[in-house]
């Protein structure tokens, strides 16, 4: 999944903050590691990598979302992965866990009360 090429002040400065606030682990034996590309923008645990992406675009609206803890997600899979994106964030997080892990929900939860301090979005004047 291609990050967006153009990034905002915003965007950057939100997922720095985020970055800085993830955990070293997600479930036993899942931390961590180095991660190739935009280190400032993703993060990855375990093997097989469950990696995180910050700044991401909003998810298909269609689907109804999986909401855990309170933060709505809109999941797709694909062969052998769970993409889990963020809804309602004004900036948006997509977390990519392989089907080996089978409590992914799980590990989204880990990521939760981090993810709730991605700035929710601006009302339109009037909405």
């Amino acid at each position: 999944m291609p990050l967006p090429s153009a990034s905002t002040k915003p965007v950057v400065d939100a997922c720095t903050k985020l970055l800085a606030q993830l955990p070293d682990e997600l479930d036993k034996g899942v931390r961590r590691r180095p991660v190739t590309g935009d280190a400032t923008r993703t993060a990855a645990w375990g093997d097989p990598a469950v990696t995180l992406q910050c700044g991401v675009p909003l998810p298909d609206q269609t689907q109804t979302p999986l909401v855990l803890d309170g933060l709505p997600f809109v999941t797709r899979k694909t062969a052998g992965r769970v993409l889990w994106t963020t809804a309602d964030r004004a900036v948006n997080v997509a977390l990519d866990i392989p089907t080996a892990y089978e409590e992914q929900g799980y590990l989204v939860l880990t990521l939760v009360p981090v993810l709730k301090t991605l700035p929710e979005p601006v009302a339109a004047p009037g909405a």
